[in-house]
């Protein structure tokens, strides 16, 4: 009677322990979702700024306006990448103070690029009448 009871508890205790063992599984592969997660989001958003200041800059080399297109779908994607990250973010205070700085930086560079696209015409450079900046550098006096 003592064995078969040794045994109930020890039966007992083995599957509390496997389901404790089970959860925290269960729990740590929702972490590692929630991180790649975080890092596919962050990869896109790096993605967008590139392809915004690349348009930015053709755009306003050669006011084409398929770069200006492209370069309205790279911000509207990067606004709702930055959005996606507060909300994966918003469980971890040190995460959400060190996005808010990076989310500052990379606001930034995307207004930056919006003064570079809202350059008039008739100030953007022009292919083949490109000014020659060394002959002011070297002139002799």
């Amino acid at each position: 009677m003592v064995v078969c009871g040794l045994a109930l508890v020890s039966v007992t205790l083995l599957g509390l322990f496997q389901y404790r063992a089970s959860r925290r599984f269960a729990s740590d592969a929702a972490w590692v979702s929630h991180t790649y997660d975080a890092l596919q989001q962050l990869t896109l958003l790096r993605n967008n700024l590139n392809r915004a200041d690349a348009s930015a800059q053709r755009f306003a080399i050669s006011g084409n306006a398929d770069d200006l297109e492209t370069y309205r779908r790279s911000a509207t994607i990067f606004a709702t990448t930055l959005g996606n990250l507060h909300q994966l973010f918003a469980d971890n205070p040190n995460q959400v103070r060190r996005f808010a700085t990076l989310q500052s930086r990379m606001s930034s560079s995307m207004a930056a690029f919006q003064q570079e696209m809202d350059v008039p015409a008739a100030q953007r450079l022009v292919p083949g009448k490109l000014q020659s900046f060394d002959k002011p550098i070297r002139r002799r006096e």
